[in-house]
């Protein structure tokens, strides 16, 4: 065996040692853990990821700087390499000090949300594949994810005895407290149809199974992701979550549906704190424009400027030694 397979085989054995510690010592969800060893993953095909050295680590940050990485990208990075560190100093009492600073993130930047019309369109698509069992259970989880808002990480838990009659029981997955998450009939409806029809009896308790039991989490990550892409290219399975939330939070006129208001909100997306569902408040600079510009419409009507040969000249003289530039034109100023 040679040098580069013992460091596969040394970081695998580091990588499953360090998603235990970060399920039962650091409490972090499964979809954290899980994108937090992908990212060891790529760094270790540009560093030693058993013994770290802070100096490459910080070039291989600048790096990414200066080629126009997303701060939001880089600081997924940092935390999962944080993390990294902590665990190595805590079990291998490996001493590396290399506190990595946040990297400040532009106030403007939003988070991608579909459309409603991609929304429509990615359900159609999913219940449209050839394969029926795919359909079946692709369906009914794109809508578990675009009506509950779930994460993908709280799919893979549901169990068959959580189907209520208005909704779902989620366990949550980030530490919050584990409810019932309300469903539209459409979403409850493709449950009942995949189950009844469809699900795989691999595992007496989960919801959606496959040919050896629960559905495995990184699958059903990235093949949602896959299928969304193909009809919409930006998306991920959070999004849903986030379009929940602003759907919820603004309503929809045309569909009568009215704002919600921002406590019931957080209850169904389960935040534990209100802060984290007043972050899909923050306002569309697009949308507020048009919205005061409506607005101030109402209130300054159009002036109708008359520039026929017979109109009178205003007056566009300030008080005097503020007079604004002419250029070019005459401007009259009565004495």
């Amino acid at each position: 065996m040679n040098e580069g397979d013992k460091g596969i085989l040394e970081l695998n054995s580091l990588l499953s040692q360090f998603q235990d510690w970060a399920l039962f010592d650091g409490k972090y969800s499964v979809s954290t853990i899980s994108r937090d060893v992908r990212k060891i993953k790529e760094l270790s095909k540009r560093m030693d990821m058993v013994s770290p050295i802070p100096d490459e680590i910080r070039k291989y940050f600048l790096e990414k700087i200066k080629a126009g990485a997303k701060r939001q990208t880089l600081n997924v990075t940092r935390k999962a390499v944080q993390k990294w560190i902590h665990f190595l100093n805590e079990k291998h009492s490996a001493h590396i000090e290399f506190p990595i600073p946040k990297f400040k993130e532009p106030r403007s930047s939003m988070k991608w949300i579909p459309t409603d019309d991609e929304v429509f369109k990615i359900i159609k698509f999913a219940d449209s594949q050839k394969n029926r069992e795919t359909a079946a259970r692709d369906g009914a989880v794109i809508r578990i994810l675009f009506s509950g808002g779930l994460r993908i990480g709280e799919v893979v838990t549901l169990n068959l005895e959580d189907i209520r009659e208005n909704g779902i029981f989620v366990h949550s997955e980030k530490g919050e407290s584990d409810s019932v998450v309300g469903l539209s009939d459409d979403a409850l409806a493709s449950i009942r149809r995949y189950v009844d029809l469809y699900r795989r009896p691999t595992d007496p308790h989960a919801l959606f199974t496959g040919p050896s039991g629960r559905i495995d989490y990184e699958y059903l990550r990235q093949h949602t992701s896959s299928m969304g892409k193909k009809v919409v290219p930006q998306f991920h399975p959070h999004a849903a979550r986030h379009w929940v939330a602003t759907t919820l939070l603004s309503g929809r006129e045309g569909s009568g549906m009215p704002p919600m208001d921002i406590r019931f909100v957080q209850t169904h997306l389960r935040h534990a704190s209100l802060a984290s569902t007043q972050v899909y408040t923050h306002v569309n600079p697009e949308t507020n424009a048009n919205l005061v510009r409506e607005r101030m419409n109402k209130f300054f009507p159009e002036t109708r400027i008359n520039s026929g040969p017979n109109a009178s000249e205003p007056n566009l003289a300030g008080p005097r030694g503020f007079e604004p530039p002419t250029y070019g034109l005459r401007v009259h100023r009565s004495t």
